[in-house]
Parts: C-alpha cells; structure tokens; sequence
C-alpha cells in the first residue's frame, strides 16, 4: 500500500455525508470563525465590537463540531442496539433505520429511509388502524400505544408476518414530533412458550391432552355456562383398564400403545 492509499473505515453514514468525517485543520477552523464573525457583525449593522464577533462566532463554530460529534455517537449507539431501532416523521415517513432494523426486516437503510411505514413493515389488515391512530395523536396528543410495551405483528420485506415486541417514544426535534419505536423480534420466544404450554398440558407417552388440560378447558366451560345462564353441561369420560401397567415411564411417544392411543 502506497502513501495515497488509505484504509476504507469509513462507516455508511460518512458515505451518505462526505463532511461527516472531515475534521478541519487549524486554518480551516480559523477561516470559518472569521467568515462567521463577519455575518455576526453585518447582522448587528456593524456596531458589535469585533472581539465580541470573534467570540460568538467562535463559540458557534464550536457547537456546530460538538453536535456532529455528539450525533455520531448516537448513531453508533444504535446502530449497535440489540433492538431494531426506526424513525418516522409526523407525515409517517421512516427517517432513521438502524443495523437490526436491516437484519429482522431485510430493508437495507437507503432503501427504506424516505418511505412510508404502513406501506412497508406493517401488515396489510393494521395499516388503516395506524394512518387513522397517528392522525388522532397528531391531533389529540393521546395514543394506546405510546410510551408503553406492546405485542404485534409486523411484516418482513419479503411479505411473512411475524411477532414482535414494540415500544414507541416522542421526541420533539425543531418544534416538529418524530416517534422513536424500538422493536424487537419475539419469534423464537413464542415458540418456546407454545412449546411450553403443549407440555404442560399434553401427555408426553401418548401426545393426548392431560389432566391439567382438562381442568383448564373444564373452567372455561364452567365460565361460559354461567354466561349464558345455564345449570347443565355434559362431560364424557373414557376409562381404559389396566393400561397403564403395559406403558412403562421410559417407553418413548412413537411405541405400538401411543401409536393405538392416537388412532
């Protein structure tokens, strides 16, 4: 590598902006103070004494470089997060899109950036609920699912639904709200939690629903008669005799009994 190559470190987002990753040598920043202090001083008529220019403008320069520093972090900060991360304006337009939003959504951050929400990750049977939602907080302030945790579903770039867990922020940027919604995929989670609640109540031999299951669906049904005002249910039950002495505790679910059992 020669004196004139360099290394490409520079992240996507110094792509999309060439200043991002500038940093002025001592004559450039001298330069800016001094064009700065000049439109300091014609917008005072001339009449603010030059040191005092110098100094505002000086301290404007230095805000302007702390704040560009300080939105990089931020950038950083989520584009690292766990959770996917997405922007979107008051008119509903996404704005901001981190790595994890790219990786359970499969939009790519230029892609996506500049169009509308409901048109891209929200499934096709919530998309009015949201358009009419964001209008009545626009205009009310209230909304059912600001600043708390929610479950829903969203939708892959390739049209598959999937579950996830939601949380959306306001913030106020220049006068104008924007909506923060942090967002992350529960699919495996769901999963596991079915996968529970089928052991819980299904018979590991034989596959067929268990005590606990009947009790639980016996409830239910005690719940709705009394709904419906009624005194009288029918229960069947079936007893098969001396079965399990011939179903040994270790035998595994596919056995010639549960294969019976199932039929």
């Amino acid at each position: 590598m020669d004196d004139t190559e360099k290394p490409a470190t520079s992240t996507r987002t110094d792509a999309a902006d060439p200043l991002a990753a500038w940093i002025p040598s001592a004559e450039e920043r001298y330069d800016m103070i001094e064009v700065a202090a000049y439109h300091i001083a014609e917008r005072s008529g001339f009449k603010t004494s030059p040191h005092d220019c110098w100094a505002a403008a000086e301290e404007q320069i230095n805000l302007i470089f702390a704040l560009r520093e300080s939105k990089k972090k931020l950038q950083t900060l989520v584009d690292t997060a766990l959770d996917a991360v997405v922007m979107m304006d008051a008119e509903g337009m996404i704005t901001g899109w981190n790595r994890q939003a790219e990786r359970i959504f499969g939009w790519q951050r230029d892609e996506i950036t500049g169009r509308p929400i409901h048109e891209t990750i929200i499934p096709v049977r919530h998309r009015e609920g949201h358009v009419r939602g964001l209008k009545h907080f626009l205009a009310s302030g209230e909304g059912p699912v600001m600043n708390r945790m929610i479950e829903t579903d969203a939708m892959h770039r390739d049209g598959h639904e999937f579950p996830v867990e939601l949380a959306i922020a306001l913030v106020i940027t220049g006068g104008k709200p924007e909506f923060s919604a942090f967002i992350r995929d529960i699919t495996e989670r769901k999963r596991a939690e079915a996968e529970l609640r089928e052991m819980a109540t299904t018979d590991f031999l034989t596959g067929l629903s268990n005590r606990r299951h009947f009790i639980a669906r016996l409830t239910e049904e005690l719940a709705r008669l009394q709904r419906l005002d009624q005194s009288r249910a029918a229960v069947l039950m079936l007893d098969l005799d001396h079965f399990k002495p011939t179903t040994p505790t270790d035998t595994p679910p596919a056995t010639p009994c549960s294969g019976i059992l199932r039929r």
